[in-house]
């Protein structure tokens, strides 16, 4: 797996789940950490992840449409 791919598979799972932690990123892609806070920083300049402690979370934009979960998660009543 090349660069390319195991950035777009990172934004990919971010975007299911809803969030992603560097280790279990690690673990999926059988990299180094350190590759993956890479990989987060550049999706990150790119505008399509935030940043986070120990992971990262997909940026919301207008081209695509958040999860079942991240929606239930975000609206709960206080």
């Amino acid at each position: 797996m090349d660069t390319d791919e195991r950035r777009r598979g990172i934004l990919d799972t971010a975007r299911r789940d809803g969030s992603v932690e560097v280790n279990a990123l690690a673990a999926l892609f059988e990299v180094a950490k350190e590759t993956v806070r890479r990989d987060l920083h550049v999706l990150e300049e790119h505008g399509l992840v935030r940043r986070t402690h120990g992971g990262a979370y997909p940026v919301e934009s207008a081209g695509f449409e958040t999860t079942l979960a991240v929606r239930t998660t975000r609206n709960v009543p206080q």
